[in-house]
Formats: C-alpha cells, structure tokens, sequence
C-alpha cells in the first residue's frame, strides 16, 4: 500500500513553509545604528492594511542605583534580539490627581523607552512624516502605556503616519532639585525627552519615518512640555513642526531656579537623608547619595504622602537652568546635563517670556478648548457664581503676577472692573493660564516668521476630548475631521483639507479656525478679543502710566511750578503789573462770588429742609433734622469748595497766563528756556528737541526782581491762603448754626 503522504512533498512543504515564516520573521527584525537588534509585531486593521508594531524600545540606559537622578546615558549595544511585541513597564508614578494608576508590576525605574507603529508601507517605502506624542499630566503621572496601541494603529499609522510615544521619569525621580550644584539633574524628566528626540534622528529611518518631518503633538500639560521644547535652546534640528492643545509654555512662566526645592527638602527629611536642621548645613552631594541608596518603591511611597499631605510640595513644574555654550557662530549643548537658557537669562525673572521672543520660526498648529479647566469651574461651583469683590481681587492679583506685570493697586482695580461681570475666577483664570499663554506663542512664532494656526474649540461636551491623540469621532461632526486635520497638518504642515480651508494667524487680525461639533472649521476674527484686549493693550497702558508717575510726578510738578515762576520772573516790570493787578481783581471777584453762592446755598437748604420736615409731618414719622441736614450741607459744601478752588487754580494758572499770551510781543520776548517752560508744563510731551535750553541767567533788571518779591514774598501767599481758610471756616460756621437753628424749630413743629 502507498504512503498516504509522500514524504519528498511533505519536507517540501515544510521547507516552504520555514521559509515563508522566516522571511516574515525578518521583516520585522530591525537593526539600530549600534548593531543592536529587536523584533516587532504586525496587525491587520478593518481595512485589511497592516501596521507594524515596536514596542518598548529601551533608549538609554536604565536610570537606577547610581545613575538615579542622573541626565540619561545613551543606550549601549544589547545582545541577541529584543521582544519588541509588547508595552514593557511606566515610568514610577502615584498620584492623589490621577486614577488610572498601573500597578506595581507595570511599572519600574528602568523605563527609559520609546514605541514606534507605523504602516507597512512606511516600513517598506521609507520617507514617512513622524508625530512624537508627549503625554502630559503635570510632569508627575500618567504614562505613553495608557494609550491603547490599537487606537494609534487606527487613527495615525493607517494614515502613513510613523508614531513614536515616550517614557520619562516624572515627578521626584524627574525633577528633583535640591537648589544647588550636585550630580542630580535639576530636569531628568526633560532631559529624557531630549535622549529620545536624539534617538529618532539617529534611528527613525529604521522604521520607515522621515527624521527630517518629525513633529512634537501634546495636550494639556503634554503641549506645555512640547512648548518648552519648543523654546529651548537646546533643541535646535531634533524637530521641525509642534502641534499644542489647551496649553503653552507661558503657563509656566514663573517657575525659577528654585523651583521643586521644597518639595526635595520635605522629600529628603521624609526620607531621613536630611533633618530641618541639616538641610542647611549638610552637603548636598550626601543627600544626593542618601537619596539614591533608598529603594524607589520607598521614595516612591514618599513622594505620595507628601502629595497627600500639601499639592504645593508636588513635583510639578520643570527648572530654569543654562543649556549651552554659543562660540565661533556654532550652537553647541552641553550633552546631557542642562535644558534651558541662554546664559544671560539665568537670573532672568521672566526666562519664558524671553525665550519666547527669541524663538524658532515653526509650522505651528495650536489652539484652545472650551471647558478645558472644566475641573477648575467645578471646583468654584457653587459659591463663585455669586460676585465676590474678596476673591476677585485674589485672583486679579495673582493674574497681574501671572501676565509679569508689577503689582499695582491700579492695575487690580481695572482687572476687577474688566471681569465683575463674569463668572469669578473660572474665566479669568482660564484666560491668564491657557488662552493668552497660547496667543503670546502663537504670536511670537508669527513674529519670528513661522507659520501658525490658531483654533478654539466649542464643545457642550466637557467629557469629550479634541484631538486626544487615541480620540474616537467626535459627535455630531463630519466623521475624523479633527484627527483627520491634525493628520494633514503633521504630513503638510497645513491643516487645511478639501473640506475647508485653515488662514494662517497673523496679529493684524488676531484670526483664529472655529472649531464646534454641528459644522466644519470657521475662520474667524478676534481671537479671544475682550482677554487680548485687556492683558496686551489695556493693561501695558495702565502700568506704563502707573509707572511714568512713580518715576516722574515729582520732577512734572516742580517743572510746572518753575515754569510758571519763570516766565513771571521773566516779564518786565509793566508786564507783572498787570498781572498782579490781574491777580487781584480776580480774587476780590471770587470772594464776593463765594459770598453769593454761600447765601444762596443757604437759602435753597432752608427751603429744602421745610419741605422735608412737612412731608415727615404728613408721614407721621420722627424727622431725622440733623443727620438730613448735615448730609446735605457735607454734599453741597464740597461741590461749593471744589468750585471755588478751581476758579483759585483758574485765577493763578489760566487768567495770569492770559495776559502774558494776549500779547505776542511779551511771548516773544522771553527768551527759548522761559518757553520751554511754559509749554512743559502744560504738555511735557510736546517739547520740541530743536530748542535748545538755556544755561544763561534770564532778566535780571531791579524792578523786575522788585516786582517778584512781591509777588512771591512768603506774606503774599500767607495773607491768600488765610483768606481761603477764613472763608471756608465762615461757611462752616454759618452752616453748623443754621442747622442748629433749623433742628429746634422742627422739634418744636413735631412736638
């Protein structure tokens, strides 16, 4: 009997068969530029394309023991194959503010690694643009472990999209900072991100992606990070597009060089590496040891009571530090250990805002979403939505801090008035944090020739998220537009699609792409217009004034008095005559009309206070005589006095000045310096720098100087100004008595 199967054609088969697996095999196997090799995955999507998984790819050396806390060492060579089929572990992480917690198991100190999907075709055809996502979650939680690969397969890689997400430490492990020179890195977490930006450029090509179209995605606090890498100097080349949602560097703006140090302090007592007392005088290279001998499940356990305890000791923001050197025309980092600044901003208050300014021109997309501190107006809920002058005064000043202006009681008050008539706190808030941190950066990349487009999102939804880099449909709207509008931006650097059209930002405009659920992007104008308005244009106004007084109030009233003494000590005798003649009718007019009006006041309070007593008799209610009286004639003398000292300040500043210009001829003759004078102390604006001033002394005849000193003798203004006192006493005098009077006789009609 033959065999069933002959056995030629089953080794045949099987032959074939190793083969084919094989050669599968191999197509997933990549080899690094350090020979190092890893093995990947491959999935088929509902649209039968394929995607290519690397998962857990290690980027620099594991971060413990002694080189905890340290900048990150660039992984070595690895032997044999690496598993790259699989999510390895977060980097450590326990947060009171964060619930997806993974658990211990899934999380290490060695969790410097990376993750690229990507399409097949990328793989086999190369030359793909690369979106880099940058979790957020305050620097401090969360993980790229957390997005599932499945949506990133899904909504990127069937685009021939190369994907690449990012572990770096966080919180105490990434920020430490015990506010001097150590072998700690004051930003580990940033620093990180740096290694890995390094690692794409050297080995993207591997994996089919374009290291030259690399852009930086981030929401939240994801897109704060993506902004300081932004805006680093030390950056430069790693990266060519940002795309930044809810969030910009400006958020950030005042964090210094002290920044998490009482967080490293309470941290290292907690720890027992340091005491309150021995803070201060112990080495902090001995902390630094101490620190990392302690096992990181410990300092992990630490650093969450601390949390527990007070937010304000959280390890939440990064450090300002100097990242590089600059010589012979040539950017050059300091491999591995700084992030920051120029070395002339190390001291710099505002190092963000500087920064900033000094930027790199980017294809920019960057926008804000309604409800995006949803949580922040829930926490303000219900109280806030009644005015409070108390609480809006708070968060006015801590606002004038935030937008680095000095903190003037002006400048409160305007802020007060601008949001009085909205809901405290959320909105201004909202507007100081996120909206004109992003306008400031959308403007500064327009400024330095970079292209920018600038969106707000309206949502009813506060649960949805736009553009969450695993988001599904956003409901209502046309199928993936927003995903389908970030995709086109990270391929073209233009958001725009056949649908609708995005224009570019600029400041003449302040245009912006209204996005909402029910149609398709608008372009709009006036950003924000009632916030930008106030915080770039209103506000520098009223500082600028605040500060224009403190600097000059003092010297524009002497200008004034000198200029004033000046061009009377400048006339000739005739000429001051008739001023002072000028001076004295004018002051016998005001008296006799002070009289007039005094006994007019009089006369119309009289009739007043009768009518009011006979109304109270018809009421039946006790006439309060006195205090109505005393109300009235408080309101009515101060009207009386105000107008009487601004005819005295008429008399002295507009009539003598009258009869020095109704007489060209007298103008003309003082000489440049007196008429300089004059006009500053009118508008010290309008001076004409043509005229020169003048150093030689001016009239000098006897009868002028005789005709001065009596006219600005002591006695001269003593006499005047008893004159004014003795009136005012008379009025108050009179008024008292009337009132007096008045009060019995209509105790006597009520009785």
């Amino acid at each position: 009997m033959k065999p069933l199967f002959n056995p030629i054609y089953l080794l045949l088969c099987v032959i074939v068969f190793s083969t084919g697996a094989q050669k599968a095999d191999n197509e997933l196997i990549r080899v690094l530029s350090t020979g190092s090799l890893l093995k990947g995955a491959k999935i088929t999507m509902s649209d039968n394309s394929t995607v290519h998984l690397y998962l857990g790819i290690p980027y620099a050396e594991p971060p413990v023991e002694e080189n905890r806390y340290k900048a990150p060492i660039t992984r070595k060579k690895w032997n044999g194959i690496l598993d790259a089929t699989y999510y390895k572990v977060s980097c450590l992480y326990d947060s009171p503010n964060f619930n997806d917690t993974l658990t211990a198991r899934y999380m290490s100190e060695d969790c410097l690694h990376l993750s690229v999907i990507t399409s097949e075709l990328c793989v086999r055809s190369g030359g793909c643009p690369v979106a880099v996502y940058l979790h957020g979650s305050n620097f401090n939680y969360a993980s790229s472990l957390l997005i599932p690969v499945e949506d990133i397969a899904r909504n990127w890689a069937t685009k021939n999209i190369t994907v690449v997400t990012i572990n770096f430490r966080l919180g105490s492990f990434g920020f430490l900072n015990l506010g001097a020179k150590t072998t700690a890195a004051k930003n580990a977490g940033l620093l990180d991100q740096l290694e890995a930006l390094r690692w794409i450029q050297r080995e993207i090509g591997h994996f089919g992606g374009d290291a030259g179209r690399v852009t930086l995605l981030g929401w939240g606090t994801g897109a704060i990070n993506v902004d300081l890498l932004a805006i680093s100097p030390a950056t430069g080349g790693l990266f060519h597009q940002i795309a930044m949602i809810g969030g910009a560097a400006g958020t950030m703006s005042n964090i210094n060089k002290d920044s998490n140090v009482a967080a490293t302090r309470k941290l290292a007592i907690e720890a027992k590496c340091a005491t309150t007392v021995t803070w201060d005088m112990a080495n902090k290279e001995d902390i630094v040891g101490c620190l990392r001998a302690k096992d990181a499940s410990e300092l992990l356990a630490v650093q969450r009571f601390i949390e527990d305890k007070s937010k304000f000791y959280a390890f939440d923001a990064p450090v300002r530090d100097v990242g590089f050197t600059v010589a012979s025309s040539h950017v050059h980092y300091t491999p591995h250990v700084h992030f920051c600044c120029y070395h002339e901003l190390t001291e710099s208050k505002f190092w963000v805002v500087a920064l900033n300014k000094r930027r790199r021109a980017y294809s920019m997309m960057i926008g804000s979403v309604s409800n995006s501190v949803s949580w922040l107006k829930d926490a303000l809920k219900p109280n806030l939505l009644i005015p409070n002058k108390k609480i809006l005064k708070v968060i006015c000043q801590f606002a004038v801090i935030q937008r680095h202006f000095n903190l003037t009681g002006k400048l409160v008050k305007a802020c007060q008035k601008e949001y009085s008539t909205v809901m405290l706190g959320s909105n201004l808030i909202e507007d100081v944090a996120i909206v004109l941190p992003i306008y400031d950066s959308a403007s500064a990349n327009t400024a330095n020739g970079g292209t920018t487009f600038l969106f707000e999102y309206f949502s009813d939804n506060e649960k949805q998220p736009l553009f969450s880099f695993a988001s599904t449909n956003v409901e209502g709207a046309k199928p993936d537009y927003p995903t389908a509008a970030i995709s086109q931006f990270v391929k073209t650097g233009d958001p725009s699609t056949d649908e609708a059209q995005w224009q570019p930002f600029t400041t003449e405009r302040d245009n912006f792409v209204a996005l909402t659920n029910a149609s398709l992007p608008m372009n709009v104008d006036s950003y924000h217009f009632e916030a930008v308005n106030f915080w770039t244009k209103t506000a520098p106004k009223i500082v600028e004034q605040v500060e224009w007084l403190k600097e000059n109030g003092t010297s524009l009233l002497k200008d004034v008095l000198e200029a004033r003494l000046e061009a009377i000590f400048s006339l000739k005798a005739i000429k001051a005559m008739k001023v002072i003649e000028k001076v004295k009718e004018k002051w016998n007019n005001i008296i006799k009309d002070a009289i007039v009006r005094i006994t007019s006041l009089l006369e119309d309070l009289k009739e007043k206070i009768e009518k009011q007593e006979k109304a109270a008799v018809i009421d039946g209610n006790k006439w309060m005589q006195e205090s109505t009286c005393g109300a009235d004639i408080v309101i009515e003398m101060n009207k009386l006095i105000d107008q009487i000292l601004s005819d005295i300040h008429q008399l002295f500043v507009s009539d003598s000045f009258t009869v020095i210009k109704s007489d060209e001829e007298q103008m003309n003759s003082l000489n440049p310096a007196v008429r300089v004078s004059i006009v500053r102390s009118i508008s010290p604006t309008t001076i004409s720098e043509g005229i020169p001033e003048q150093t030689e002394p001016m009239f000098a005849q006897s009868v002028d100087e005789f005709m001065w000193s009596s006219v600005s003798s002591t006695w001269f203004w003593i006499i005047h100004g008893v004159g004014v006192v003795i009136i005012i006493a008379l009025i108050i005098i009179v008024c008292i008595m009337y009132c007096r009077r008045n009060k019995k006789r209509a105790y006597e009609s009520l009785s």
